[in-house]
């Protein structure tokens, strides 16, 4: 039972006693000495034009709770079935916010420019009329109403004002493409073909074996290895002209991760998403949240206080400085960045307020692991498979020069003049060449000096950095 107006929580479903139908509402009581009021834009997700039909006296009637300040007594509720019934995490304070979350929330306003949008608390955004809709809306009072409820996904928290999209919740529907609303459910293994299209966010791919079903690869989830990501999706985008032959794309297995953004389905490279214990977490919901639960996910925004990790069940957690991991951290950028993969440990969950905390201490994971992870092993032919790809791609994209990185093979005999020398090791010049070539320490004399005509063999390339790496070992020269 509430005590008092400080013991109700912004968010929580409260049940009360119609007191009175007034011309602003719905008078409720929810204990002895608490009063709340249902303003009549809450009484339904449809305006009642005989409310009192429908709350008569002594009516016991389930409520959200919409604001709450003590000091006043004031207590706001709604009645509206879709936020009731709203599986999101309310949005109660900005602090709550963060880029790429969906939520609820009612219009309250519609001008010109847009529509204010009301959350809980006393939270309000802004919906643009270029983020109402992927087609062009001149007049958005003639769409949209006071009262209406939308789900929206926040793009912005910029100079603490939130601006909110509609566009990437409405394409499928905007689609009308009815083949795809009841297939591939999140944690589905798909194969897929990049179908021609692709922007600097991501990539456009067809739904084998059929192709008449379109889903949407995000920059960051082409491979575990973020570095990898950008240099996969440009071969991958080259690719989509066909090859000298005219032959196809190659195809690609993923794992849908999400249903909600700017195609229908979203689809993951990533292995670590694609384990079996993976793909069965993908249809985790908040309820099935537990303390101790091992997940993997990727970091969807970073915070001074934290980083925010997205799961493929469309989950989103927080992990907190703290947790990030197990010596001190001073800022989250120095140990994660945006769409890297980490697996976590569930902390805490509050099912309240719906949001909960993980770690990404390695202690924390090894106390008791219950998730199968990728082996060192998978990720490492991962690493070289992906690597061979980026090889052969700027290889072939490099035409600067009459030689590229990898037309010198590993253990052949290069010749160049010591152009830098330092603790970190040596860097060479090879006539006719533009990529760098470098020395590691351990691997030249300490009496080489600097424009001193060398020779050396090739250890290995590094495509991606258009540098190859050298030993001048007299033993290892000589033997050639």
């Amino acid at each position: 039972p509430f005590i008092y107006y400080g013991n109700i929580k912004i968010g929580s479903i409260v049940t009360g006693t119609v007191l009175s139908v007034e011309s602003f509402g719905v008078r409720v009581s929810i204990s002895e000495h608490i009063r709340g009021l249902v303003p009549s834009l809450h009484l339904a997700d449809i305006r009642l034009k005989h409310p009192e039909r429908k709350f008569t006296e002594g009516k016991k009637i389930r409520c959200r709770v919409l604001e709450v300040n003590p000091k006043c007594h004031k207590l706001l509720l709604t009645h509206k079935k879709s936020l009731l019934k709203s599986s999101l995490p309310p949005l109660c304070s900005k602090e709550d916010a963060f880029e790429g979350g969906v939520y609820h929330g009612t219009i309250v306003s519609v001008r010109h420019y847009g529509c204010v949008v009301a959350f809980y608390g006393d939270v309000k955004g802004l919906i643009h009329k270029t983020e109402l809709s992927f087609h062009v809306i001149d007049d958005p009072v003639s769409c949209f109403r006071v009262g209406q409820v939308v789900q929206c996904r926040l793009i912005s928290t910029s100079h603490g004002k939130l601006r909110f999209s509609l566009r990437e919740l409405s394409k499928a529907s905007a689609e009308g493409n009815e083949e795809v609303s009841d297939e591939s459910p999140i944690g589905t293994l798909l194969e897929t073909r990049p179908s021609g299209v692709s922007s600097e966010k991501g990539l456009t791919v067809d739904v084998l074996p059929a192709g008449k079903t379109t889903a949407f690869i995000p920059l960051h989830h082409f491979s575990d290895h973020l570095d990898h990501c950008r240099h996969l999706f440009a071969a991958l985008s080259k690719s989509l002209g066909g090859g000298e032959n005219g032959e196809k794309p190659p195809s690609l297995k993923g794992v849908v991760i999400h249903r909600d953004q700017t195609y229908l389905k979203t689809v993951s490279l990533k292995p670590s998403l694609m384990t079996p214990d993976a793909v069965d977490q993908a249809k985790l919901e908040f309820d099935d949240l537990k303390v101790g639960l091992a997940m993997v996910g990727w970091i969807h925004q970073i915070m001074s206080y934290g980083a925010f990790l997205q799961f493929s069940s469309g989950l989103v957690g927080l992990a907190p400085i703290k947790y990030l991991a197990d010596r001190f951290v001073a800022s989250p950028n120095d140990v994660c960045r945006t769409g890297q993969s980490f697996y976590s440990k569930v902390m805490e969950v509050d099912k309240v307020k719906r949001r909960f905390l993980v770690s990404l201490r390695l202690s924390d994971l090894n106390e008791k692991p219950r998730l199968k992870m990728l082996s060192g092993v998978d990720l490492l032919q991962s690493f070289l498979r992906e690597k061979r790809t980026i090889d052969q791609h700027l290889s072939q994209q490099d035409k600067r020069s009459p030689q590229s990185v990898l037309s010198l093979e590993i253990g052949s005999v290069v010749q160049g003049r010591v152009a830098e020398k330092s603790n970190m090791g040596l860097f060479l010049k090879l006539d006719d060449c533009s990529f760098k070539c470098f020395v590691p320490p351990g691997q030249y004399s300490d009496e080489t000096k600097l424009k001193a005509v060398v020779s050396g063999v090739v250890l290995d390339h590094d495509a991606m950095k258009n540098m190859i790496y050298v030993s001048l070992k007299d033993y290892l020269v000589e033997s050639k």
